[in-house]
């Protein structure tokens, strides 16, 4: 069974890897950079407005910390083909979940230990406390996330299934513990939700069904995610109808210079992928414009979701191409471009009046009132001419 696991590791390992090539391209890392030297401009102003002992400053690292154990779940790697083959197995199982638990906790602990360190500021300020007490709050959130992943291993059995909800709620008594009274009260509380867990009814009757559900909703998770940078196989995005948006398509109307106009507008519409897409980043960004409250940052923060997302609409101009009936259409390549260019600028300058809206509300300031004006030449160069070219390069 160690094998197995292995093996299983090795082939996710490699499978992920060369997904990260296509996320963490150059145009995403330069966004990335942005985007924390926004952020950090922010949390250091934040800092600076903050007194000694804020009760806010204690709520939100009450929050951070009560929420991050419950990011990454447990790697069990099972495939439905488990349910019939590794049957006879069953007593070993248990064997296969304790590794699977163990290589679970490696990852979630590291991102833990640098989300406590870029917290340590804000409990610093907040709570008066010391930087040595940064080993308390590493090892009340490991033994959080420890307890976590307990507890799904324990719901993969045919026993009580308990609700998150009771988790966060330990975990909010545990760290008010710790920010309101005393990091040394808080640490003594932390084995109690790994007691309960291990002095709860156990059974070796593994519920399979629900166990290779549970994987594959950790999966369908980690594809959704890669799957606004590239196209992934293992993923496919529901249709639905969403008839409130017909009068778009009427508009439109099927004229012949409209053919490809429709095609798009009506798999944008219709389709989660790229819908989903735009609504969520247009909502990030939308939330740090909101927060950043500085008109700098905010112009940039914008002119980058603005990027981002007329980047991650480009592969929509190849979602019709396996269709043969397209290649038959009286429709040359110069109207198909022209329509994608049409359908993004029409999406960015959709997101481009939300955040201009955003920074006018925010910011309170005349200043604002030109950010729109720096959109619509970013939105015009981004499909006039980058967009023009990658369309080219996909052609060839």
């Amino acid at each position: 069974m160690d094998n197995l696991l292995t093996k299983r590791s090795n082939r996710h390992f490699s499978k992920m890897m060369k997904y990260m090539k296509f996320i963490f391209n150059d145009h995403f890392v330069l966004v990335l950079v942005f985007l924390l030297g926004a952020i950090a401009v922010y949390y250091r102003s934040f800092l600076d407005t903050l007194a000694v002992g804020n009760l806010l400053g204690k709520l939100i690292v009450m929050i951070v910390l009560s929420l991050i154990p419950m990011f990454g779940s447990l790697k069990t790697l099972l495939e439905p083909a488990d349910m019939l083959f590794l049957l006879p197995k069953e007593k070993q199982m248990n064997h296969y979940l304790n590794q699977a638990f163990i290589r679970s906790l490696i990852l979630p602990c590291i991102v833990e230990v640098l989300i406590i360190g870029l917290l340590m500021p804000l409990i610093v300020v907040s709570t008066n406390g010391q930087l040595f007490h940064f080993v308390f709050y590493v090892i009340a959130t490991w033994s959080m996330k420890t307890s976590y992943l307990l507890m799904e291993k324990h719901h993969l059995y045919q026993v009580r299934k308990y609700k998150s909800i009771q988790f966060i709620v330990t975990s909010l008594i545990i760290f008010a513990l710790m920010l309101f009274v005393s990091p040394f009260i808080g640490i003594t509380a932390i084995l109690l939700p790994i007691l309960l867990i291990k002095i709860l009814p156990k059974t070796d009757k593994l519920d399979w069904e629900y166990a290779v559900l549970v994987e594959q909703k950790r999966m369908h998770g980690i594809y959704k995610f890669i799957s606004l940078f590239t196209d992934v196989p293992e993923i496919i995005s529901p249709v639905k109808r969403r008839k409130y948006f017909d009068f778009i398509l009427q508009k439109i109307g099927k004229k012949h210079q409209n053919t490809y106009f429709y095609l798009f507008m009506h798999s944008f519409i219709r389709g989660s992928e790229y819908s989903g897409l735009v609504f969520r980043l247009s909502g990030i960004g939308g939330l740090f414009i909101f927060f950043i409250g500085q008109e700098l940052p905010t112009l940039l923060i914008g002119m980058l979701f603005i990027y981002l997302i007329g980047f991650q609409l480009i592969p929509l101009y190849t979602q019709f191409d396996y269709m043969i009936l397209t290649r038959l259409y009286p429709v040359n390549s110069v109207m198909k471009r022209k329509s994608m260019e049409k359908l993004v600028n029409s999406l960015l300058f959709f997101s481009a009046t939300i955040f201009y809206l955003i920074g006018v509300i925010s910011l309170k300031t005349p200043l604002a009132a030109l950010f729109i004006a720096v959109y619509a030449l970013e939105i015009v160069l981004f499909t006039k001419v980058y967009l023009k070219m990658r369309i080219k390069k996909m052609e060839n």
